[in-house]
């Protein structure tokens, strides 16, 4: 098992960055799923952002394992959340084998996974 994190700024350019991330490292270890993965993660932070003020900060957690990548949006969830939230949501659910969406002591965090292809 092998996890990365990393910090970005509720602020919208942050979705691409961590979308980038998130596809650089699918691409290593599952070239074909890598497209799917850039659009979830910036979906992911779509989610998180419409819910977030512009002071807060949102994490990425990304765990690859045997047969699966598992991407965690933490985000202070401290505004009200914008009308797009819905289709973001929409999108996420249509592209991962698996999602969801739970209270944390700090805020929320959403979650989607991807089955990785041999």
């Amino acid at each position: 098992m092998t996890t990365w994190t990393q910090d970005y700024p509720a602020l919208p350019g942050s979705a691409q960055a961590a979308a980038r991330l998130a596809q650089a490292l699918a691409t290593a270890r599952s070239p074909q799923r890598a497209s799917v993965v850039y659009r979830l993660v910036e979906n992911l932070f779509g989610c998180a952002l419409a819910r977030s003020s512009p002071r807060g900060n949102l994490n990425l957690i990304i765990v690859v394992e045997r047969g699966r990548i598992h991407f965690e949006v933490h985000y202070p969830n401290d505004h009200r959340a914008a009308a797009d939230a819905p289709a973001a949501f929409q999108t996420v659910s249509a592209l991962a084998d698996a999602y969801g969406e739970t209270q944390t002591k700090r805020g929320r965090m959403i979650y989607a996974e991807l089955w990785m292809v041999p």
